[in-house]
C-alpha cells in the first residue's frame, strides 16, 4: 500500500455540532479544499478520504458527491469512506443515483453501517452496477454458505485492504 495516503476527518474537521448545523456544508467545502490542496501539492499516489463517523446524513454525502463530480478532472480518490454516520434512505430508488454519482469519483467506496435499505437476492438494481467496488456491510470472518451474502462481506474486505493495507484475513 505504498503511495497511499489516508485524509482523515475522524471528527478533527467535523465536529458532530457543526455537522448538524446550517454550515455544513461550508464545513464540507473547507475540508474538500484542504484535500484538493494537499493533492495539488504533495502528489500522492492514491488517497483515501475517510469520513467514516462523522454524522454526516444523506444530505450531506449528496454535497460532497456534487463537489466531488465537479472535481473530478482535479481529484480522483481511491477509496471514500463513509461507514457508521447518519446516512438513513428508505429505498435503492432513492440511494442507487448518488452511488452511481460517487462511484465515478472514488475507486472504491463504503458504506456500512448506515441506514440503508435491506439488500434482496435479486435486486436488480444493484446488480446494474460495478460492485466489486462497492462495500455496504462490515467485513465477516464467518462465511454463510450462502453466495450472495458472503459476496458483501468479501466486498467489505476488499475495501478495508485497499483503502488502508488491512489484511483480509485479520
Amino acid at each position: 500500500m505504498a503511495g497511499v495516503h489516508v485524509f482523515s476527518c475522524r471528527r478533527r474537521n467535523l465536529p458532530p455540532v457543526l455537522i448538524a448545523s446550517e454550515d455544513a456544508p461550508r464545513a464540507l467545502n473547507v475540508v474538500l479544499e484542504e484535500l484538493t490542496a494537499f493533492v495539488e501539492n504533495v502528489r500522492p499516489a492514491s488517497v483515501v478520504w475517510d469520513l467514516a463517523d462523522n454524522n454526516l446524513t444523506f444530505a450531506h454525502v449528496q454535497h460532497i458527491a456534487d463537489k466531488l463530480s465537479q472535481l473530478k478532472g482535479a481529484l480522483r480518490l481511491h477509496a471514500l469512506d463513509l461507514c457508521f454516520n447518519r446516512i438513513y434512505v428508505p429505498d435503492w430508488k432513492t440511494f442507487l443515483p448518488l452511488v452511481k454519482q460517487l462511484a465515478n469519483c472514488v475507486e472504491y467506496l463504503e458504506f456500512g453501517g448506515n441506514y440503508l435499505p435491506a439488500i434482496q437476492e435479486t435486486n436488480a438494481a444493484l446488480h446494474d452496477l460495478v460492485f466489486e467496488k462497492l462495500s455496504l456491510a462490515p467485513p465477516s470472518i464467518v462465511e454463510t454458505g450462502i453466495d450472495w451474502v458472503d459476496g458483501w462481506s468479501r466486498r467489505a474486505a476488499t475495501f478495508r485492504f485497499q483503502a488502508y493495507g488491512v489484511s483480509p484475513d485479520m
